[in-house]
């Protein structure tokens, strides 16, 4: 009775049942789409009442892997190095190899942009703002919601500027 183990909570058979098994059992096959959704965890989606990418914990691995990768691995093959898992379906919950790609982060971002499933934030995110616009956002008394409206570009980049500038003007003084 001394041991402190916790080895005894769970069955044998639940502690050493493969992946392979682990992974079917948290499948909803969709006759309609086609998608394998996972029911196992899931992420934290970014946008409200999106569900997120599903995650399987992987004793070969020793963490947790994405879902629909896993499924890449067991139905397909290895990914290899500086390739991602895609779905052809746009459903982050889907595991189903039939709707999965290989393909580079810029293969993902094009397949995005294609799809239209890139907000406009997002663009104004990756715009490149000029020295002279971004000392005029600096400066600027107008808010913060108006300024990315003027110059086409999301709030939070316009804060990003605008504290770039005071930290900037710190260090020098």
């Amino acid at each position: 009775m001394g041991s402190c183990s916790n080895r005894g909570i769970f069955p044998v058979s639940k502690r050493l049942r493969p992946l392979e098994v682990r992974f079917e059992e948290k499948i909803a096959r969709c006759p309609m789409s086609g998608c394998w959704l996972w029911t196992g965890f899931t992420s934290a989606s970014k946008k409200a009442g999106e569900i997120g990418y599903g995650a399987i914990w992987s004793r070969e691995h020793q963490r947790p892997l994405q879902a629909h990768v896993v499924s890449w691995m067991l139905y397909r093959g290895e990914v290899p190095l500086g390739k991602l898992v895609c779905h052809t379906c746009d459903v982050r919950s889907c595991v189903n190899p039939n709707h999965l790609f290989l393909g580079t982060p810029k293969d993902n971002s094009q397949d995005m942009v294609r799809k239209g499933r890139l907000n406009s934030n997002s663009v104004a995110n990756w715009v490149k703002v000029p020295k002279e616009k971004r000392a005029e956002i600096a400066n600027s008394k107008e808010p913060s919601r108006i300024l990315a409206i003027k110059y086409g570009i999301s709030s939070h980049r316009i804060n990003a500027i605008k504290r770039a500038y005071e930290a900037t003007k710190r260090f020098v003084q």
